[in-house]
């Protein structure tokens, strides 16, 4: 009878049991935005055991407390689909993907209009990138939209850069931001985006409220960094920001770039037989990727019986080798993505996409045949499963020397 009692209070304390709803993250959010939004719509969690047996007498009561908690979660999930996130598994119910309805909404033309200069003006920009999410978005500043003000604001225009694999629907992003350097706070502002079909988008927003540079947030080392340097030069009054048509003549950049092209020139050699050599090296590189999608093990079929040439011997390169071709000043676009861009250290060599295989292999679990690759847009390494095909490609190597 004790035990009875108590388990009918944890019934009735608790309920049945529930799995956590999971939702996807919107578009240009980070975890901490959806962290945040759960605490702002006041996540319910379920717990508690199950009904059965001698615990029948208790269901109507049980009810009850499931009911509440029931409209609690529809409550939730509500809230957190009104803030962009749609929930993908363990609905309270079935979900009314509210950022599908609102892409669907009649967009005012002269807006989209307005969105497409501006997208036309930031794609002329010079970007320098400065650092990727866990989630695998780049983001870039354009130096010559740097001002200040008053020691106190920074501002910038900056470029997000979506990975293919985004559960969103956009490529690229840009907006305004605006920095209080000595109380670490942000905002943005003045949108604009594109889709993943290259289409100018309603980016859904306009203006952000201020949030707080902590929690990981990609700005943050960035903005530091700018901002000891503003208050640093005692800065006061607007900064001018220099015409983006204005023609700068600089003699010395001139001939610093001359220079590094005729470094190039005597570095990599066209062997006139569809190899380039890397004197720098010593590695004789096929002047082009194999083209398409491809998996690990094709890939290393397809360098095995490469026969570029005239040459039996080639083979997948290392990491290491492949680091050589990385050169984070030289962007060009990729055959595979109009939208997507990749840093390669010679036009010689074509790589028509973003991930290029390696011959570096592991277990992942000790049973998931993991491969390592290189991503040519920021020249970062990592270990992806050997059956990925979508945006890889391989590029076959000899040792010349």
């Amino acid at each position: 009878m004790k035990r009875l009692i108590i388990f009918i209070s944890c019934l009735l304390t608790f309920g049945c049991a529930h799995a956590p709803m999971n939702f996807q993250l919107s578009p240009g959010t980070t975890q901490e935005d959806f962290q945040r939004a759960k605490k702002e719509c006041g996540e319910v969690t379920g717990g508690g055991g199950f009904i059965f047996g001698p615990a029948i007498i208790v269901v109507g009561v049980v009810a009850v407390v499931e009911s509440v908690k029931y409209a609690k979660k529809n409550k939730f999930q509500d809230c957190m689909e009104d803030k962009g996130f749609k929930c993908i598994r363990d609905c309270a119910h079935a979900s009314t993907d509210k950022l599908a309805a609102a892409a669907q909404k009649t967009v005012d033309p002269q807006a989209l209009d307005k969105w497409t200069e501006t997208i036309e003006a930031d794609q002329k920009r010079d970007w320098i990138y400065y650092t990727t999410n866990g989630q695998g978005t780049n983001f870039y500043y354009a130096p010559l939209s740097l001002s200040a003000e008053d020691q106190r604001y920074l501002y910038f225009r900056e470029q997000v850069k979506f990975p293919p694999n985004h559960p969103g629907n956009l490529s690229y992003a840009w907006r305004s931001v605006k920095v209080n350097c000595l109380d670490k706070i942000f905002k943005l502002s003045d949108f604009a985006a594109i889709d993943k079909t290259g289409n100018t988008t309603d980016p859904k927003t306009s203006d952000t409220a201020w949030r707080d540079l902590t929690g990981g947030y990609p700005l943050n080392s960035f903005v530091y960094t700018q901002c000891e340097k503003e208050i640093a030069q005692g800065t006061t009054g607007d900064r001018p920001i220099p015409s983006l048509t204005q023609d700068i003549v600089d003699k010395d950049k001139i001939a610093k770039i001359t220079s590094l092209k005729n470094k190039e020139v005597s570095r990599f050699i066209d062997n006139g037989n569809g190899t380039i050599t890397d004197a720098k090296t010593g590695l004789v590189w096929a002047s082009r990727d194999n083209g398409s999608d491809i998996k690990w093990a094709d890939a290393k079929s397809y360098c095995d019986n490469y026969r570029g040439g005239g040459y039996t011997d080639w083979r997948m390169p290392t990491a290491d080798e492949l680091a050589w071709l990385y050169d984070a000043s030289k962007i060009r676009r990729t055959a595979c993505d109009q939208f997507s861009t990749i840093r390669v250290s010679t036009d010689l060599i074509n790589i028509t996409c973003l991930y290029l295989w390696t011959s570096e292999t592991r277990l992942r679990l000790s049973v998931i045949p993991n491969a390592a690759y290189v991503y040519f847009d920021d020249g970062s390494r990592d270990w992806v499963r050997q059956s990925y095909n979508s945006y890889y490609r391989v590029l076959p190597v000899r040792s010349g020397r």
